[in-house]
């Protein structure tokens, strides 16, 4: 999502979807959201609360897309040793236990 949001903010929204699917709709949700608080606080009132039913349902949005991209990434050929190759907290592991 990170990757994403970087892309979206050098204008690239094709490269924040390659990254994560979500990331241009959670970049506009947030966006307007700060907006929205901003305005709110310059007027003296309390920032915006998003409804109970809003944050339940965006955080299932979320879990269920991460799974789904989990176990797709889980099965892709050579996804398991691409990892072990190139992340840098098993590198770590590997240096420090050798």
């Amino acid at each position: 999502m990170t990757r994403g949001f970087v892309a979206i903010a050098h204008g690239h929204p094709v490269t924040a979807m390659h990254y994560n699917l979500l990331a241009p709709a959670m970049f506009a949700w947030m966006s307007i959201w700060w907006l929205a608080a901003v305005a709110r606080l310059w007027r003296g009132l309390s920032p915006p609360r998003h409804p109970a039913w809003f944050v339940k349902g965006a955080l299932g949005i979320l879990a269920v897309y991460w799974v789904t991209r989990a176990g797709w990434f889980a099965y892709q050929p050579g996804a398991w040793q691409d990892m072990v190759e190139t992340s840098p907290v098993l590198g770590l592991a590997r240096w420090l236990f050798g």
